[in-house]
């Protein structure tokens, strides 16, 4: 016990790093009993000692305590609040610093946010996002409803380009939007709408986003924009009637008489940097419709992707290449396949289909 309160201790590990070594510990401390909906709190300890050799000799000496993250969980009745912080340093591309993670739910209303803070190469950097939804929605024009509203700020950071890849998720945002320290950027702001149909959800619904980054001169030096759209999404059913009966016989598959989950989807990303007078898109639509009935023909079901680059010198559209067309397979049985290329960064002819 810590406190009078009962303490759970859910890991226990040995860990190295170079010439010390440290006892972690993932541990959870029972805030109030399970009889009064009970909630905890946890946190991950290493209590790190370092190597000192004298004389031949091996020795280790306390070094220091290290939290790497706190959590707190809460689900009482009318509400649920589940909150964490996470810690870390000598990131190579982060540095030091903390992020802390928030999810909490009040009635019909929920939040969502992040927040990141940290420093490198002797500058620091922030960003904080939030999202509230309201799953009932707000009648706008008719016939879409907005279900949440949100946004955001970064000081000394930017957003990752659409072909970059950092191999961290450390700056990965309640939008998904995965944020990098630079210098060379100054504030930005963003803002974010989800929407849906009118009492429809489940037939469409989706995300946009925007935001602009400044430099320290008060200039432009990113606008982005993030979009996605969802049709027919888990809840959504149709009756197919004789269509699905005939595509039971021919696929050899049982009847088909109620198809939920159906599914259409897309993301749009747009991305102008002005430092580099570059600007890059990308669309992207994926669907398993009717059941199985209609699909795309690439991994994840992708029906197609398509890419715009333009900067001096260089620039190309792409809307599918040869070994990733865009095109939709019925029953698998029959399938249509299609691309179109232009500019710079285009492949050989592929030979003719046998």
């Amino acid at each position: 016990k810590a406190g009078g309160f009962p303490i759970g201790i859910n890991e226990i590990a040995l860990r190295t790093e170079e010439n010390r070594v440290g006892i972690f510990a993932d541990i959870t401390v029972n805030l109030v009993g399970a009889d009064d909906s009970g909630f905890g709190a946890g946190a991950g300890v290493t209590i790190w000692a370092k190597q000192i050799r004298t004389d031949n000799k091996v020795r280790y000496e306390y070094d220091k305590l290290e939290l790497s993250k706190i959590m707190v969980d809460v689900t009482r009745s009318g509400f649920s609040f589940y909150g964490e912080l996470t810690f870390y340093e000598g990131d190579n591309t982060y540095g030091d610093g903390f992020k802390g993670y928030v999810d909490a739910s009040f009635a019909d209303i929920g939040v969502e946010a992040t927040g990141l803070f940290g420093n490198v190469d002797g500058y620091r950097y922030w960003y904080v996002d939030a999202m509230m939804s309201f799953p009932a929605g707000i009648p706008v024009i008719a016939p879409f409803a907005v279900n949440g509203i949100g946004g955001g700020a970064f000081y000394h950071m930017r957003q990752q380009g659409l072909n970059e890849s950092i191999g961290s998720e450390i700056g990965r945002s309640a939008s998904e939007i995965i944020y990098i320290p630079d210098d060379n950027y100054h504030l930005g702001i963003k803002a974010s709408v989800q929407y849906s149909l009118q009492d429809a959800e489940s037939a469409a619904n989706g995300e946009a986003e925007f935001s602009i980054a400044f430099n320290s001169s008060g200039g432009v030096n990113q606008i982005a924009f993030n979009g996605s759209l969802n049709m027919m999404t888990e809840g959504f059913s149709t009756d197919l009637g004789q269509i699905s009966k005939l595509a039971s016989k021919v696929s050899n598959q049982e009847e088909i008489l109620s198809v939920p989950g159906s599914s259409i989807r897309g993301n749009v990303n747009l991305l102008f940097d002005n430092q580099n007078k570059t600007f890059h898109g990308v669309v992207e639509v994926y669907v398993n419709a009717a059941g199985g009935i209609v699909k795309g023909i690439n991994a994840g079901d992708l029906a197609g992707r398509a890419a715009i680059h333009f900067e001096e010198s260089y620039w190309y559209i792409h809307i599918g290449r040869p070994d990733h067309p865009i095109g939709l397979k019925f029953l698998g049985l029959a399938q249509t396949e299609s691309y179109f290329m232009i500019g710079h960064d285009i492949p050989g002819i592929p030979p003719p289909p046998q």
